[in-house]
């Protein structure tokens, strides 16, 4: 049992070390496609409206990636259930919100999709560190003898 536990600190530390290395790598490219969105809207000739929403979406874009490693995560630690809740979560938060979000022309598009996989990817990250640390009981108590 003394070995499990210790392998579970591990698995812990390794699992958040790679999300931390993922969401820098994220965060860059985004990061580069928002000091460039001037450039790529020059050469495609948008409006400066539709250079705000092009910022907007490389971060977004960038959390969606996050979003689907979290999922990656969830079904290789066999929590397929907890996945697919995750990304039900976010089709209601983006529907929701972009329906909600029509009614204020104001904001950029994609703020809806933005705050959607945001927050769906927090509460992920939350889920499955908390389902981690609750590895054992996964592996002996929920498999079929």
């Amino acid at each position: 049992l003394q070995i499990i536990l210790q392998n579970k600190i591990n698995l812990i530390a390794i699992l958040k070390d790679s999300i931390i290395k993922l969401f820098i790598v994220q965060f860059i490219s985004s990061a580069a496609g928002f000091i460039l969105s001037d450039l790529i809207g020059a050469w495609f000739g948008l409006s400066a409206q539709s250079i705000i929403s092009l910022r907007l979406l490389f971060f977004a874009a960038g959390g969606q990636v996050m979003f689907l490693y979290i999922i990656i995560f969830l079904m290789y630690f066999d929590m397929s259930r907890l996945g697919f809740s995750l990304v039900a979560l976010f089709f209601g938060l983006n529907l929701g919100l972009n329906i909600l979000f029509l009614y204020f022309p104001y904001l950029p598009m994609g703020t809806g999709y933005l705050a959607a996989i945001s927050f769906s990817f927090f509460v992920g990250l939350f889920l499955l560190l908390y389902s981690v640390s609750d590895i054992e009981y996964n592996i002996f108590m929920r498999q079929e003898n």
